[in-house]
């Protein structure tokens, strides 16, 4: 036997309305979950994603590139106190780069109005700028322009 919920009145129009009620119900779920977040929360977001990435990935490139400089029975304890060394730095790096970014980003939504890849675009060289300026306009100018072709 099946058992059916029960209908709060014995019209019709109630039963559909109340398919609908349901309907509308996932749909608005489905709606929420592709609600934007503010850009101040991005920008803390992802500057925690890049360091992140940066320990984990610095860290796997460390042990990759070190892991044979260390006589045979001393690799693996110097591998990780290698990885232990590098990672934290490269971390911070990734979450430098990431924040500048994201800040980027975020004001160029605020000021153009409209989210695209131009942004990105524009937001990585504008990283990758800030991040060689101590090197010289013209350095700074060259890493920004090939990041903006990379990206």
């Amino acid at each position: 036997m099946i058992r059916r919920p029960r209908r709060s009145t014995l019209s019709s129009s109630s039963a559909a309305s109340d398919v609908y009620k349901r309907q509308e119900y996932g749909v608005l779920r489905c709606a929420m979950s592709h609600i934007q977040i503010p850009c101040p929360s991005v920008i803390v977001d992802n500057v925690g994603s890049a360091f992140f990435m940066g320990i984990v990935g610095g860290g796997a490139w460390t042990a990759m590139n070190v892991a044979g400089s260390f006589p045979r029975g001393e690799r693996f304890w110097g591998t990780v106190y290698s990885v232990q060394a590098a990672a934290p730095t490269l971390g911070g790096r990734f979450a430098l780069w990431g924040g500048l970014f994201s800040t980027f980003n975020c004001s160029l939504d605020y000021v153009r109005g409209k989210k695209d890849g131009y942004n990105a675009i524009a937001s990585a060289m504008g990283a990758a700028g800030v991040l060689t300026a101590r090197h010289g306009p013209k350095v700074a100018s060259r890493v920004a322009c090939s990041a903006g072709v990379f990206m």
